[in-house]
Parts: C-alpha cells; structure tokens; sequence
C-alpha cells in the first residue's frame, strides 16, 4: 500500500531572517514530511547549518539569482529521496520521490516578482516551466508548489508580461 506525505508550503514575505524555532514549532505540530519555503531572504555564503533543525534534511536552491536564497525545502530525515539538481534553474527545487508513496516528483519553486537587471518575467516563467514540466514527464503523479507571483493587476506592464 502506497504512503501519504504531509507537505505545506510557506511563503515568508520578505522576512529578512528565518524565524527558525516558529518553523520548527510548525514541522514538529503539524507532522510534516516535507516543507518549502519562500522569500527566505538568505545571503549567498551564509552558514546554513545555522537553519538547520534536526530530524530533517535542509535543501536549498542552488542557483539563485542576485545574492540571496529564496527558496529552502526541509525534509524529514527517514524520507528517501533524489534531487535533480541537473534539472534545476533558478528558484527551483525538484525532489524524485522513492518507490512507496502516492506523488512521484515534487518541484518546489518561487517565480520572483523583483526581477534581476534586464531580466522578463515572461521568459523567466517559460524557463521554470520547461525546466519542470521536463522533470514531471516520467511520472503518472506529480505535485507542483510555490510561490508563483502571478499579479492580474500588473499583467498588462511591459517587464512583465513580455
């Protein structure tokens, strides 16, 4: 028989550190397996192990964009796992699960509302998403989670939606 996983996604707005033991409150409370973050604000060079919460693998984008990390994903230790890192752009993190639960592949991304210096949302967007939809190919059920930063209200911007 095929085993649920408990995942939740977290946006943190902007938070300029981690509220780490809230986070461990949450992991710990609701029993989760897996848990994306955003927005996480982490300098490029910062001593990660300083996040870390035990019990669980703490994996993080690695190709950011800018200096900062904006997307981490805590894993529960006794869950196996494979990252696709060949796979991966920016804001990105894509996880094959092992053999024995319901979801095969799970990306993980943030789609950044601040593009960096000549940067289109647009093309931006269509990169992630090819990026993905390459990596959910080779399974029947897939989960796809995140910050996307789809704003209606700016569609019309030429940054945007270019």
């Amino acid at each position: 028989m095929k085993k649920k996983l408990l995942i939740r996604t977290w946006n943190l707005c902007n938070r300029k550190t981690i509220i780490i033991d809230y986070v461990k409150a949450v992991l710990k409370e609701k029993r989760l397996d897996i848990l994306f973050l955003q927005e996480t604000e982490i300098l490029n060079g910062y001593n990660m192990s300083l996040v870390n919460i035990p019990g669980f693998k703490l994996e993080s984008e690695l190709k950011s964009l800018g200096n900062k990390i904006r997307l981490v994903c805590y894993i529960g230790e006794n869950f196996s796992f494979k990252r696709k890192f060949e796979e991966e752009n920016s804001h990105v993190i894509l996880l094959r699960i092992d053999i024995g639960f319901y979801i095969g592949n799970i990306a993980g991304l943030h789609r950044s509302f601040k593009l960096e210096e000549n940067e289109i949302a647009l093309s931006q967007a269509k990169i992630q998403l090819r990026n993905i939809t390459n990596f959910l190919q080779d399974s029947s059920v897939n989960l796809i989670l995140g910050d996307l930063n789809l704003d209606y209200g700016k569609r019309k911007e030429n940054n945007y939606s270019s």
